[in-house]
């Protein structure tokens, strides 16, 4: 009888030895075809599969940089798996690589290493220096490789809140690549500011911190506009105050004079109710280039001068004939440059400024229409609009400015567009270093 049991046991054995067998894959990995290249954020690893032996998939185990268990599976028709999911750079990172078959069945794994780029996030940051600017700071980066991930931006102060000091959130902005300025705006009394920029992944994980101490804060106040001389010496701004109907443009009301007038908006225009009257600066044909000069009545620290356009106001159409044609944002200066001098002889430039011709991308002239049955009420709740010139900081004085419009948005391809090459804003403000 024991020696039955006996048999008998060893029997199960051998089943259970071979029941074993049938949940192992038998295909080896094919180690010899097996390569990693590094790459931002992770590794790409290559494979070659051996025909016809019912390989249905390549998996791929590791731990990613917050220690996350990471599957990965390529198939037999791609000879590539990327591993992400890090940050900074490393090197001999263990994974494991096995094959299975149809009924995911694994194959005994093997073990490999492989080394990882810093991922966007990371590099970023390294590619980032602040820099000091009017009313706030420029973050310039220089980045260059695979694009992913967002910067917050924080200042160090006291939470209105909690009353305590704090990371006090301001804005973010999308990783790009190249040469890239951010201006970010600062509205604050102290002296200096701590400035600490945090990057993410855009999946929600923290990646890098940058603290940067002691950024000079620089205020910045506008030059009263009674102050202000605006001429033109090129002759190129077109002058006409007569009768409407007597223009070949069957409009009025245009001079350098309106640069000054003190309405950011083109209220004016609505508060009469006479839409052939435009209280605006239009140059003759070929503005490419043209300029108005500017006299302080005492030199002062040049911060920015800013342009502004006229709210786009469906009831009252920019048209004057070939002078706006129904497409005023193509008369509007996409190139402007600003040039300084303290003796009206000797120039030099301060400040510059470029949007693409096409209005792709960013474009100043992109403005929420104020739609229909507009009136002058709609003016005062909508916010003017305007491009900024703004000057690096100095400390030079200047009396004269001479703001160059080099060239304007071309947006249209059809009837209306500005061929004449005429250019026009609607008001012109200088700011300049606070007292």
């Amino acid at each position: 009888m024991r020696k039955r049991i006996g048999l008998l046991g060893c029997a199960l054995l051998l089943l259970a030895a071979c029941n074993d067998d049938k949940d192992m894959f038998d295909v080896p990995v094919p180690a010899e075809t097996i390569s990693f290249q590094p790459v931002s954020g992770g590794a790409v690893m290559r494979y070659a599969l051996p025909d016809d032996t019912g390989i249905c998939a390549v998996k791929v185990c590791y731990r990613n940089e917050r220690d996350e268990e990471v599957t990965i599976l390529g198939t037999p028709y791609a000879d590539s798996v990327v591993l992400t999911g890090f940050d900074a750079p490393r090197r001999d990172v263990p994974v494991r690589i096995s094959v299975t078959d149809n009924n995911n069945v694994e194959s005994e794994p093997i073990e490999r290493t492989f080394n990882t780029l810093a991922s966007c996030p990371y590099a970023f940051i390294d590619s980032v220096k602040v820099e000091e600017s009017w009313n706030g700071l420029n973050i310039v980066s220089s980045y260059t490789g695979k694009i992913t991930g967002i910067v917050d931006v924080y200042r160090v102060g006291i939470n209105p809140f909690s009353k305590k000091l704090d990371t006090l959130y301001i804005r973010n902005f999308t990783i790009a690549a190249g040469t890239v300025k951010n201006f970010v705006s600062i509205a604050t009394e102290d002296e200096e500011s701590t400035i600490v920029l945090k990057t993410g992944d855009g999946k929600g994980n923290h990646v890098r911190t940058l603290v940067v101490p002691g950024v000079k804060n620089h205020s910045t106040q506008q030059y009263p506009r009674q102050k202000l001389s605006v001429t033109d010496p090129g002759e190129m701004s077109y002058e006409y105050k007569g009768v409407a109907d007597d223009s070949p443009y069957r409009a009025s009301y245009f001079g350098i004079e309106y640069l000054t007038d003190g309405d950011l908006k083109g209220k004016i225009r609505k508060e009469r109710g006479k839409n052939a009257h435009y209280y605006t600066y239009v140059t003759k044909v070929n503005g490419n280039g043209s300029y108005v000069q500017v006299e302080l009545e005492e030199p002062q620290v040049i911060a920015s001068v800013r342009l502004y356009g006229v709210l786009r106001d469906l009831d009252a159409i920019m048209s004057a004939g070939d002078l706006f044609a129904g497409n005023y944002i193509d008369r509007l200066p996409c190139k402007v440059r600003v040039d300084a001098s303290d003796d009206g002889e000797r120039w030099e430039t301060i400040a510059s400024f470029e949007q693409q011709k096409d209005g792709n991308g960013d474009c100043w002239g992109r403005t929420t229409s104020l739609g229909w049955d507009v009136t002058v009420e709609t003016y005062d709740k909508t916010d003017p609009y305007y491009a900024e010139i703004v000057a690096a900081i100095s400390d030079l004085k200047y009396k004269y400015l001479r703001v160059y419009s080099l060239d304007h948005f071309t947006t249209w391809t059809f009837s209306g567009d500005n061929t004449g090459d005429r250019i026009s804003y609607h008001e012109l403000e200088v700011y300049v270093q606070k007292d």
